[in-house]
């Protein structure tokens, strides 16, 4: 099934924290996620999205963390992400989705997105992540 997010915005209001150190796909997801309707911040490494997240007043209600990154895990990273922000939703981006379940606990399953994925596939997850059948409240 596919969710029109023509001119509806389906993610207004949502911000997001992208982690992801392939410049170009972390570009493509911002514009994807910016024409849904959010604000969004980019980092290319954990320690970037830790500034990031660090520096930013406002909340951030998602972070779309790339499994393998440089510094560290994208787990690890995520754990560090929500230290300091503890509401912050979590959701995984990886090209190797097979081997998703390693390094996470038996009792925790993560929210994953393999990739290529579709806009649509991007706008679902987050709208299944935060709870929401429709745009965010501000």
């Amino acid at each position: 099934m596919e969710i029109d997010i023509g001119s509806a915005r389906p993610l207004e209001g949502i911000r997001v924290l992208i982690v992801e150190d392939n410049a170009p796909l972390s570009t493509i997801i911002a514009r994807f996620l910016q024409g849904a309707g959010c604000t969004v911040l980019e980092a290319g490494t954990p320690g970037e999205a830790l500034a990031a997240a660090s520096a930013e007043t406002g909340r951030i209600d998602v972070a779309l963390v790339d499994l393998v990154l440089p510094e560290m895990s994208g787990p690890e990273c995520a754990d560090l992400l929500k230290e300091s922000r503890p509401e912050l939703a979590i959701a995984y981006m990886s090209g190797y989705a097979e081997s998703v379940s390693e390094g996470f606990p038996e009792d925790d399953t993560p929210v994953l997105l393999a990739k290529p994925f579709a806009r649509e596939e991007l706008v679902s997850t987050i709208r299944s992540l935060l709870g929401r059948a429709g745009p965010a409240a501000s």
